[in-house]
């Protein structure tokens, strides 16, 4: 049985393999190289004090590659789960194949455990493969950006791809088992998946793992300037401090009692930099007043938003809320074991289905 099903999958399993020959080339061709760039870049700036700038420029050389291997580990799972857990049962019983099955001395829980089976360990070794070769193909990146966070790396690296791959392969069972028509399936698959992905980064994620609280001064490196957002009224626009991997929630202002900086506060400590804000020429546009504010008032030491700065940091500090580098891994391993807990729902509701299909 493991055989056929083996065989029923001939295709994908070509595809899979192909591709992940064609993206270890890829990556061995590039990566060895950008690692030893790194390595020689990384040493030479640090004797001339001006690494930013150099590795900066390093990392844009390879933008395009870069791009293509975050859409190649993105589109990964998806891809899975359209076209390798979807059929599972969808195309089974669409090509009307599935009686002939469960007729034999197979129970329908065999039947779909030996699929299972086979499905899930290829998705797996697949996934592990190509992950941790971006995985090593990114290192050089990671240190240089610093933002391990951002959806565009924190997706495509370490443990996170291989739960995706999973989840969207359940995901594809479930709903084969549903629809019951392959191409329904699909796209029923596609969609969910990534209104999963929204839902997940915006709702769910932010709160697997307890932020970290910090508090800083309120100077010229936490404040970038002045003016209205949103067609909102006048405030400082406030800036978290360098936090190097580091995923900000938000940047505010507060007193010792913990109450926010608002408007009409900084209205009463700083009334110079609000009539000079309010002072004709009229600007048109919230847009076109917090360029002219941003621009007008950034002028360092003695300028009214420095002044500002001055008067507003004797009662207010900046609370940063964030998640810290240390919490990278745990949220990587919550995050992955809340899609092992749905994909496991998954998985026993498509069970469920196709011992009542008829």
């Amino acid at each position: 049985m493991i055989g056929f099903n083996i065989k029923q999958l001939k295709s994908q399993i070509i595809v899979a393999c192909s591709g992940i020959l064609i993206l270890a080339v890829v990556v061995a061709a590039t990566g060895f190289r950008i690692s030893s760039n790194y390595h020689a870049l990384a040493t030479s700036c640090s004797n001339l004090n001006n690494c930013s700038l150099v590795l900066s420029s390093f990392s844009s050389q390879y933008g395009l590659l870069q791009t293509i291997l975050n859409i190649i580990a993105i589109v990964m799972p998806v891809a899975f789960g359209m076209f390798w857990g979807s059929p599972i049962v969808a195309k089974e019983i669409e090509s009307g194949t599935f009686r002939l099955a469960w007729t034999q001395s197979l129970s329908r829980n065999k039947w779909l455990s030996y699929k299972l089976a086979v499905v899930f360990i290829s998705g797996l070794i697949s996934s592990i493969i190509v992950t941790v070769l971006i995985s090593w193909w990114f290192r050089p990146f990671d240190i240089v950006n610093a933002n391990m966070y951002e959806q565009q790396y924190y997706l495509v690296q370490d443990v996170v791809p291989v739960a995706y791959v999973i989840f969207a392969i359940s995901l594809g069972l479930f709903l084969g088992s549903i629809f019951k028509r392959n191409l329904p399936a699909i796209a029923a698959t596609m969609v969910l998946y990534i209104v999963f992905i929204l839902v997940m980064g915006s709702a769910i994620r932010p709160n697997l793992v307890s932020p970290t609280v910090g508090e800083y001064n309120l100077d010229n490196n936490t404040v970038v300037g002045f003016g209205s957002s949103n067609s909102g009224p006048l405030n400082l626009f406030l800036s978290a401090p360098d936090l190097p991997n580091s995923y900000i929630y938000s940047v505010v202002a507060v007193n010792d009692s913990g109450q926010a900086l608002s408007s009409q506060t900084v209205q009463s400590l700083c009334p110079d930099l609000f009539n000079l804000a309010n002072s004709p020429p009229p600007i048109s546009g919230p847009a076109a007043r917090v360029g002219r504010v941003k621009k007008f008032f950034s002028q360092g030491d003695g300028s009214p938003l420095s002044n500002c700065i001055n008067a507003v940091s004797i009662k207010y500090h900046v609370k940063v809320t964030y998640l810290p580098e240390s919490k990278f891994w745990p949220l990587q391993w919550t995050e992955s074991g809340v899609l092992a807990l749905i994909s496991l729902v998954l998985v026993a509701l498509s069970f469920l289905r196709v011992n009542k299909l008829r």
